[in-house]
């Protein structure tokens, strides 16, 4: 698994074996039907039962007002109310049900800001960063991806220019 990523895992239930491994772009939404990222196909289970989203470097699972709940570490969700994720948690979904979910968060390489001997610093796996080099180097990485976007863009609209040239010369009769 990479960095960031989460695993959930059925581990009883109707769906018992049942694997998702989601990266943190994704929304997952967890349900009995089709359109679910999780899909658990149970009767104890509404069919848009709970969203797992990941914000500020940490996951986070919301009850969707389900017909029976969700818990995390036998703890009941509050719908509407995001409670936080980590490695090793259990959650079931349809409350009273079978349907143990196992979650499993990969977090090696991640990022981790704090304040260390009066300057804040960016730690990684590989790394410790002041921001200040943290800064100036994602700037050089953004500076690359904007040059690099701009000659693309200058090559497009010399492309099309010549075009829009050779289409006005066939058009007036000139070679």
């Amino acid at each position: 698994m990479a960095p960031g990523t989460i695993r959930l895992s059925v581990v009883s239930g109707v769906m018992s074996g049942l694997e998702g491994v989601y990266d943190t772009k994704k929304r997952i939404t967890v349900g009995r039907v089709r359109v679910n990222k999780f899909q658990l196909k149970a009767d104890t289970v509404s069919s848009k039962h709970a969203v797992i989203a990941h914000a500020d470097g940490r996951w986070f699972i919301t009850d969707c007002d389900s017909s029976n709940g969700t818990s995390v570490n036998g703890i009941s969700v509050i719908p509407g109310t995001p409670v936080e994720l980590k490695d090793g948690d259990t959650l079931i979904v349809g409350v009273g049900s079978d349907n143990i979910v196992k979650v499993k968060i990969e977090t090696q390489g991640a990022v981790d800001v704090h304040v260390q001997n009066d300057s804040i610093v960016k730690k990684s796996a590989l790394s410790t960063l002041t921001v200040k080099q943290w800064i100036e180097e994602e700037m050089e990485r953004l500076s690359a991806e904007t040059e690099a976007l701009a000659e693309a863009v200058l090559r497009g609209l010399a492309e099309s220019a010549e075009q829009v040239k050779k289409d006005a010369c066939s058009n007036a009769g000139v070679d």
